[in-house]
């Protein structure tokens, strides 16, 4: 899946969540100003997707689990 995809995929997903917020407030919008608005939260929702990991930095003790014999 493209980013585009993903994007338009995402979009149509968040579309009714903004709907029913909007609902809930008593806020009116267009159809455009709701769309633009899905749109805004898939892009930065494939922004996240396509960040690289941070690094993780530290000191980190792992214990290993081992069964006791009886």
């Amino acid at each position: 899946m493209n980013d585009d995809d993903f994007r338009d995929a995402c979009s149509i997903l968040v579309l009714p969540a903004l709907i029913q917020a909007y609902a809930v407030m008593g806020v009116k919008l267009d159809l455009e100003e709701l769309c633009d608005g899905a749109l805004q939260y898939a892009a930065k929702l494939a922004e996240l997707r396509n960040k690289e990991p941070e690094i993780e930095m530290g000191i980190v003790a792992a214990k290993t689990r081992r069964k006791k014999n009886d």
